[in-house]
């Protein structure tokens, strides 16, 4: 009984979760930074290397097969925001999480656009989620990399979805995204 309580004491002292994930810690190390900051710049040369072979190339090598403009619209946003990431991580340096997990959160959404743009999963670019979630769980608390993985793998089943229900792909072709979401 008294265990409980004091348990439940101190949970309410620390607050909720979400404050204690995305709050303000002053325990995060440099190293964290520093490794946050060479993946964002490893994100602006993915961008600007897609942005230019596709300006250079057009579709050539199956980049943007699909939807070449919108392929070249989401590398060059993907680019912006990854240059104000880079401006945002020399001048805050505070709340990691929160900016760990918008970058992860701009990495899902801008390769999963890039691999519709390019075809769908056939592309091989979901393997770009694969690095991203890596690089994240090295540094992300273990619940913060979990919730990443799980973002992940829903918008790379509901890409193919939309290839299923929209654009008449077969239904064979779930076991890729499917696999690579188990990776």
């Amino acid at each position: 009984g008294a265990l409980a309580a004091r348990s439940a004491g101190r949970l309410m002292q620390e607050g909720p979760l979400y404050a204690r994930l995305f709050g303000p810690d002053d325990r995060t190390p440099e190293s964290f930074w520093i490794s946050l900051r060479y993946f964002n710049i490893y994100r602006m040369v993915v961008a600007a290397l897609f942005l230019g072979i596709t300006l250079l190339f057009d579709d050539m090598l199956n980049l943007g097969s699909f939807h070449l403009n919108l392929f070249r619209l989401v590398s060059m946003a993907y680019l912006v925001a990854a240059v104000a990431f880079q401006g945002l991580l020399r001048h805050l340096r505070d709340l990691f999480n929160l900016q760990l997990s918008l970058h992860l959160g701009l990495d899902i959404v801008s390769i999963t656009l890039l691999m519709y743009a390019s075809g769908g999963i056939h592309s091989g670019l979901g393997v770009l989620l694969l690095i991203a979630l890596t690089g994240a769980a090295l540094v992300a608390p273990r619940l913060l990399a979990l919730l990443y993985a799980a973002l992940a793998a829903i918008a790379l089943l509901l890409e193919q979805s939309y290839w299923v229900l929209r654009l008449d792909a077969p239904t064979q072709n779930f076991l890729q995204p499917g696999l690579l979401a188990i990776g």
